[in-house]
């Protein structure tokens, strides 16, 4: 730096009061605060335009812009099928002819906006061309062959025109139209063909064979019960009529609410009167069959026979209780089964279900199901009786 530009830069400081002890050691006359002030001042403009003369200018040097790459989009180039086979075929009298290939291929055949795959060639083009309900006119016929199960392209697009003479549609009547138990039914009219069901101010039921459920369309429609005139006519794929239409009258009546199941009645006990206590339960007396009265009609009572007590074990008899024709020496028992009679569905037996005869308590010793787990029956077996052998008379 110049020594110009330093002593101003020494009497800035001073001015600023960084080093006034030293200044004022050597001063002759105190320092006046005004004429600091107005020394500062000017002393400070000059500083300030001798560093401005002293340091270099810099300019921000700003970064060129940076635009985004602009990446070009891949184009999607057309399959290229220039090394599949050529496709040879061509049109006759309403016919598709292909020289075929192979047995493994389906055809693509695509006519306007139909396209059907077949393997059936010749393939009868202005049958299909009438059932999709082309009118008459020229058309672009595009032809290609696909590999069966993969249907995978096995060969060059073979493009053709074809003059199309629509056939003249005599609108045949439809035939044997009747309903039966809500069932609409009638001949087939052709092959392909749609059925338009109109009912007036509602939407028409579209069906694809010869026979209609209406209480089921009726109701999925919404439609109040009441007396309905149907239009049937039968159409082409596009809706375009191909019959006469044929009204018949339908009386809709919704299907009844279904019956609420009847309720389940538990059956939990039974006191029954019997003869069984009138009988002769004796030494050598034979076994007779009582009777038994229940005051239940839903309950059928069984008398399952009289089983006799032994001490030998038999597996078909795990109680030690066996079926016995007569009365001698030993313990007795008299079995009764029951169940709920047929037609008695909404009643069951309770599994605790408690048997009086006569007033006196019989124990429950089986308890069957069917396959279903569902209770069948319950056997119970009286008290026992002890016989004992009579004592002779002394002679």
């Amino acid at each position: 730096m110049s020594k110009k530009f330093l002593t101003k830069l020494l009497a800035l400081t001073l001015c600023a009061g960084l080093v006034l002890q030293p200044v004022t050691a050597f001063a002759d006359t105190p320092v006046e605060s005004e004429t600091t002030e107005v020394v500062a001042e000017e002393v400070t403009d000059e500083v300030t335009e001798e560093i401005k003369e002293e340091v270099p200018e810099v300019k921000e040097e700003l970064p060129e812009e940076v635009t985004p790459l602009e990446t070009e989009a891949e184009e999607v180039k057309p399959m290229d099928n220039s090394s599949l086979p050529v496709l040879k075929a061509w049109i006759d009298d309403g016919w598709l002819y292909i020289d075929s290939i192979g047995d493994d291929y389906f055809y693509d055949i695509v006519v306007d906006n139909g396209a059907i795959t077949t393997s059936n060639i010749p393939y009868n083009l202005n049958k299909y061309c009438n059932e999709i309900g082309l009118a008459s006119g020229s058309y672009k016929v595009t032809v290609q062959a696909l590999k069966k199960h993969t249907y995978e392209i096995s060969s060059q697009t073979a493009e053709l025109t074809y003059d199309f003479v629509a056939d003249d549609i005599v609108l045949r009547p439809l035939t044997n139209v009747k309903i039966e138990e809500d069932i609409l039914t009638f001949d087939a009219y052709a092959e392909n063909c749609l059925y338009f069901v109109k009912v007036d101010g509602h939407d028409p039921i579209i069906a694809t064979t010869n026979r209609v459920d209406l209480i089921y369309n009726f109701s999925s429609m919404g439609f109040t019960p009441g007396k309905y005139m149907l239009h049937i006519t039968a159409t082409k794929q596009n809706f375009k009529p191909i019959s006469q239409t044929y009204d018949i009258e339908y009386a809709y009546a919704m299907e009844p609410e279904p019956e609420p199941e009847p309720k389940i009645v538990i059956l939990k006990e039974d006191s029954i009167s019997s003869n069984i206590k009138n009988m002769e339960i004796k030494y050598g007396k034979l076994c007779e069959t009582p009777t038994f009265n229940s005051s239940y009609s839903q309950l059928e009572y069984t008398f399952a026979g009289w089983e006799e007590y032994s001490d030998e074990y038999d597996p078909e008899y795990p109680d030690g209780f066996r079926p016995c024709k007569g009365f001698f020496e030993g313990k007795y028992r008299a079995v009764l089964k029951v169940r709920i009679r047929d037609g008695y569905g909404n009643y069951e037996l309770d599994p605790f279900f408690k048997l009086y005869v006569n007033g006196i308590g019989w124990r429950c010793i089986v308890t069957s199901y069917d396959e279903n787990f569902n209770m069948t029956s319950m056997t119970f077996a009286s008290p026992t009786y002890d016989i004992e052998t009579p004592e002779l008379p002394e002679p």
